[in-house]
């Protein structure tokens, strides 16, 4: 008897089935169930109702044996072999407030199969899991900085921007990281201050909290270009009208011509090199023409704008003589000399600086021509002379006659006045009731004899000019330079502004400081030869029409930097201080190389001004309220590179003027509370 075993996996339960045969068929095979998965309550104890097991014997299907014995490798659930167990421990890391990191080990052993300290192992699986906890704070924000919007008034390619550092504030924790995105930035941090180019710059603020969660704000930074164009007017121009018959009968009644602003232009340009420069004769860029009638025969000061694309405007003063000569117009007259009553014309100025800043106390003499009137008179004087007579009969009469005759004398009679006026705190000055058709002679004069507006800088500026490493070229300087006034700037004036600062000369030696010119006079080089002869007067004659612009130009012998600082020698230069240290200052390109100023607008704290020097240099800064006075002015000499410079805040004023400088290049700009 041969006994033979078949094995069958049945209902997800290992089972071993015993048959027993008597003898082995030729083909003889066993048709196990399908794998059944059954739940932990199902009822196992009748396994054929999940199916049964089939013998083939030569290919006729038959109904196997039941099983001699049943083995159920079931665990304590009744499911299949494996028992499994886990367990795990953790080691976490703190990366910073509010981010964490956890590595879990995992450990799974199936019980069924596991045997401890075997080796290999057995039943046994691990796995390291990473948990990351991040803390999401949906109120945490950056404290950014408004908009910021600056004038580049020094710098055709931008200017330095000084930008208030960014906070950032979370609750679930500390801010790890602040940056910027600027590319003109000098720092990626929370300080974005840096030199920024014209235009609008977009950027942003970026704050990491946490396992790298990220806030950011976008800010703007623009900066305008504020560097006016230069004006460069011609002197003036002098045009005749047209004739126009309006009723074509061949006779002109009217006349006159179209002028441009931009006809005056005698090549004004920009520093930035801009070209597309608009003319006008106002500030109102569309006023480009005028036309001039016989109602403004005569001279006609007028004002030629120059603006830039940006907007950026400057003017210059200039005339316009308006003429009837060529088309002999009849009854062609300027309007304000046609008058229904009364003959009394005015005179009107203004004392100014060439930069514009009226000169009080300068005095004013208006004189009438003298005119001559020669008076006749005739006085009769009486001879007596005696005709004798003699008659036939020899008798002799004396005739008795009176002769006249007349002598004549002539005397000469001079009439004409002076009036003396003052220019005011704004240096305007007017003279009323002038007689029309006398001529006239308006003198401009200013004695003083103090130091006021020298410093170091004016020897430095002179000096400079003289060994021809920076020479002067405007006009008024030149006069301002020839401190003997000989017609020549050379070492006789330095010598003379350098003992005046330091003492050794006394301000007497000079006879008056101030030199007057009449602003219609032109500069030429035939009278800059001779500053001295440049006369301080305008004349008129047969006056005719009121003068509304009857100006002078005030010049300061020495001044040369443009400063008005009342004269001390702390702002100006010791005794000890040789010629050889203003040579050495006068041989050093211009120190400032950035001005910045903050806050702006600013409250209770103190001003301060970011400065960069290229060149040790003595720095001036001068702070000015809104109505022009001066409330603050220091002078020292300071070290190249950065400095800042602290100022305590100027009480009772909402806006502060500053001009810096560094007696060859000036920085000006205005703050405001």
């Amino acid at each position: 008897m041969k006994t033979t075993y078949f094995s069958c996996l049945s209902l997800g339960v290992c089972c071993f089935i015993l048959f027993g045969f008597t003898t082995l068929q030729a083909s003889v095979w066993l048709e196990c169930p399908p794998s059944v998965t059954l739940n932990c309550d199902a009822d196992l104890k009748d396994l054929d109702k999940y199916g049964k097991a089939w013998i083939w014997e030569n290919y006729v299907k038959k109904t196997a044996p039941p099983p001699i014995k049943v083995v159920y490798n079931t665990n304590s659930c009744g499911v299949k072999c494996a028992q499994p167990m886990y367990s795990y421990k953790d080691m976490k890391f703190t990366v910073s407030d509010g981010c964490m990191k956890i590595l879990r080990d995992w450990k799974v052993i199936d019980w069924c199969t596991y045997v401890p300290n075997k080796v290999p192992q057995t039943g046994v699986w691990t796995y390291t899991q990473i948990i990351k906890i991040v803390v999401k704070d949906s109120a945490a924000y950056i404290q950014c900085p408004k908009d910021t919007i600056v004038d580049a008034k020094n710098d055709c390619k931008g200017t330095y921007v000084k930008l208030d550092s960014v906070k950032a504030f979370s609750k679930c924790g500390v801010i790890t990281k602040i940056r910027n995105t600027s590319p003109h930035s000098t720092n990626k941090g929370p300080d974005a201050s840096g030199q920024y180019p014209i235009g609008t710059t977009e950027f942003y603020y970026i704050a990491e909290y946490g396992c790298g969660v990220e806030i950011k704000c976008k800010v703007k930074v623009t900066v305008k270009n504020k560097i006016p164009p230069t004006p460069y007017c011609l002197v003036g121009i002098n045009v005749a009208l047209m004739p126009i018959d309006t009723n074509r009968d061949g006779i002109a009644d009217r006349g006159m011509i179209e002028i441009w602003a931009k006809d005056f232009d005698r090549g004004s340009y920009h520093i930035c090199g801009y070209k597309n420069l608009k003319f006008s004769f106002s500030s109102d860029v569309n006023d480009r023409v005028r036309v001039f009638t016989c109602d403004d025969l005569g001279k006609n000061t007028i004002e030629m704008w120059v603006t830039d694309t940006f907007g950026n405007q400057s003017f210059c003063k200039t005339m316009i003589d308006i003429q009837n000569n060529n088309a002999r117009i009849p009854n062609c007259k300027r309007k304000d000399s046609v008058r229904t009553g009364g003959n009394t014309l005015y005179i009107r100025g203004k004392v100014s600086r060439h930069s514009g800043e009226g000169i009080a106390n300068a005095q004013l003499t208006l004189e009438e021509e003298f005119s001559v009137q020669i008076v006749s008179k005739s006085t009769p004087i009486y001879t007596t002379r005696y005709d004798t007579i003699i008659t036939q009969s020899g008798t002799v009469f004396y005739i008795k006659k009176i002769d006249t005759t007349f002598s004549t004398s002539y005397d000469t009679i001079r009439s004409g006045k002076i009036i003396e006026k003052m220019s005011n705190a704004d240096g305007d000055f007017s003279f009323t009731d002038i007689r029309s058709g006398v001529n006239y002679r308006l003198i401009a004069e200013k004695e003083e004899n103090n130091l006021n507006g020298l410093t170091v800088n004016d020897a430095i500026i002179l000096l400079r000019h003289i060994i021809g490493s920076e020479r002067i070229t405007s006009p008024y300087q030149l006069i301002a330079a020839d401190m003997n006034c000989d017609g020549t700037v050379n070492n006789l004036d330095f010598d003379l502004l350098y003992g005046l600062i330091i003492g050794t000369i006394s301000p007497n030696a000079v006879k008056n400081f101030w030199k007057l010119i009449s602003k219609e006079t032109v500069l030429s080089p035939q009278n800059m030869s001779n500053p001295a002869m440049i006369p301080n007067y305008v004349e008129w004659k047969s006056f005719s029409k009121n003068q509304d612009a009857a100006d002078f130009i005030a010049i300061k012998l020495g001044e040369l930097d443009g400063s008005t600082t009342t004269f001390a020698n702390d702002h100006a230069v010791t005794r000890s201080t040789s010629v050889g240290d203003l040579l050495k200052l006068a041989n050093q390109s211009t120190a400032i190389q950035s001005v910045n100023s903050y806050p702006n607008p600013f409250g209770n704290e103190a001003i301060r001004f970011d400065l960069k020097l290229i060149n040790d240099a003595p720095i001036k800064i001068e702070l000015f309220d809104i109505n022009g006075k001066k409330i603050f002015a220091q002078e020292k000499y300071r070290s190249k590179g950065s400095q800042t410079i602290e100022i305590e805040n100027p009480s009772n004023t909402a806006f502060v003027m500053y001009r810096i400088s560094d007696g060859s290049k000036v920085f000006t700009g205005k703050l405001v509370r």
